[in-house]
């Protein structure tokens, strides 16, 4: 918890526990004894960071590779994935990465088709997978894939489990299941040291062991507070520490196959967590946000959600462009792709979703949204430098690279209050650019406050000064200022003209 007081409170425990400042006197429940709890206090608001990072944890530095453009997420097997490939390379896309979330294959069921959470590569799906991820490297491309805390009933790695006793159990010993939309899956047992061992050996030898460069590291969050584990611990409790445990198991596999240095390491991201997280997760994703304008669970939400992880010791922060989670009655419009694209170029990775056939518009629906697509990976790409200088400050300070407006001018009280709610929606991205992404729909102008500061409009060149302004905002100029005494003005503009395409191989 923390306050724009300069000051923060630390509870150490898994219990559940509520905060209420909202009361006077303050309301504070723990269902347990906490272990500690810890107060910090600091003279300027940035000056907190730091003993946030020591009490939170600090994420490891990332590669630079990841800085280096767009992971572009698709699927459908491998003529499919190299077909896509091609039409963003084509395109003018700067390619970091592909991120192939189905590389272990699908299964069919009445109404959907899930992937098939059976953590080896799908040979029929993606023959010779490993030397695809070699030609890829060598066109200076990652490979990213996908796991999670579950097996799927029926997989060979589910009745390996299932024998040997790692799976999360019910009162009556046996396997607990739970209900997956159209299907029922299984948690691995992380308190049983026999299923941390061989999750861990999964892990190094079925995907960095074959050259994935990173994967997403879904779920975490849904250990039933009712079930029976390994070492007889109350589940009540390990329910928050389970997010902890996932992360370390896969941070521990990072480490013993020697993928941990800057260098040539490996990242995983995750979307749960607790505190411990920041020091095994190297990057975190918001989680499925709905493909809508919704203030409660789409695109504002991630910006919202962001932001809040900066105060948690959370440095590298990310989402789904366009959104993940959509129902026969909402899809990814364009528009809100156009708009999420220009907001995820602002933040320190840029990941695309791929369409799994109900989710609507995408990279390449058409010439517009992949000149678009393309231009703003560019401008990440761009960034490169000055999020090497975010790392540094992240690193050293403790200061996330998105960072809110109070950090550096906590004495601008307008950005301590609700009454400017537009103000939740834009942040500072280190400490010079500040982002105000488009978060309406149908909106082409958007109100920005701009903090006591001499700013450049991105777009224009015009020179601003503080107050509230009610900017321009067409699809392609997302409202982003840059402070006038930047090193970032002397290459970020140059990312907007079009470069000669990198043509596929």
């Amino acid at each position: 918890m923390v306050s724009s007081r300069r000051c923060f409170l630390g509870i150490d425990t898994y219990a559940y526990c509520e905060f209420d400042f909202g009361r006077d006197p303050y309301r504070l429940l723990c269902c347990e004894v906490p272990r500690r709890i810890v107060f910090g206090r600091a003279d300027r608001m940035e000056d907190l960071f730091p003993l946030i990072a020591e009490y939170c944890g600090r994420q490891r530095r990332l590669p630079e590779w990841v800085y280096s453009g767009v992971h572009l997420g698709i699927g459908g097997g491998m003529d499919a994935v190299k077909g896509k490939l091609k039409s963003a390379l084509d395109g003018g896309v700067q390619v970091s990465g592909v991120w192939v979330e189905d590389w272990t294959g699908l299964k069919h069921f009445d109404y959907q088709t899930r992937l098939l959470w059976n953590w080896d590569y799908h040979r029929e799906m993606y023959p010779d997978l490993p030397d695809y991820i070699r030609e890829l490297h060598g066109q200076d491309i990652r490979f990213l894939g996908y796991n999670n805390c579950f097996l799927m009933k029926g997989t060979p790695m589910f009745e390996h489990c299932k024998e040997m006793g790692y799976l999360v159990k019910n009162k009556d010993g046996k396997p607990y299941p739970l209900t997956m939309f159209s299907f029922q899956a299984y948690m691995l047992d992380l308190t049983h040291p026999g299923c941390r061992e061989w999750i861990g050996s999964v892990i190094r030898d079925n995907m960095i062991g074959i050259g994935l460069d990173g994967w997403m590291c879904d779920f975490a969050e849904y250990l039933p507070a009712d079930c029976a584990l390994h070492d007889g611990s109350d589940p009540r409790l390990c329910h928050n520490e389970y997010p902890v445990r996932w992360a370390q198991v896969n941070a521990d596999a990072v480490k013993d196959a020697g993928r941990e240095r800057p260098e040539n390491a490996v990242v995983f991201f995750n979307r749960s967590g607790h505190l411990g997280t920041a020091a095994q997760s190297p990057l975190i994703w918001t989680g499925d946000q709905v493909m809508t304008f919704w203030k409660n669970s789409g695109l504002p939400a991630s910006i919202c959600g962001s932001v809040s992880l900066g105060f948690c010791g959370i440095g590298h922060v990310h989402s789904d462009i366009g959104g993940e989670f959509g129902m026969l009655w909402f899809k990814r419009t364009k528009e809100l792709f156009m708009r999420w694209t220009e907001y995820a170029a602002f933040t320190p990775v840029m990941r695309g979703h791929e369409d799994k056939g109900n989710s609507g518009w995408t990279y390449d629906s058409d010439g517009e949204t992949l000149a678009h697509f393309a231009k703003f990976s560019r401008i990440h790409g761009a960034l490169g430098e000055y999020f090497r200088l975010c790392e540094d400050e992240y690193q050293t300070k403790g200061l996330p690279f998105m960072r809110h407006l109070s950090v550096h001018y906590e004495n601008e009280k307008r950005t301590h209050t609700k009454r400017q709610s537009y103000l939740q929606y834009e942040y500072l991205l280190g400490r010079d650019i500040l982002v105000a992404p488009v978060y309406r729909k149908g909106a082409r102008s958007r109100k920005v406050f701009l903090p006591d500061d001499r700013w450049i409009h991105l777009w224009s060149g015009a020179e601003y000064t503080k107050g509230s302004f009610r900017i321009d905002a067409p699809l392609g100029e997302i409202p982003v200022f840059i402070r006038k005494t930047s090193p970032a003005l002397e290459y970020l503009p140059r990312a907007i003209s079009r470069p000669p395409r990198r043509e596929s191989a």
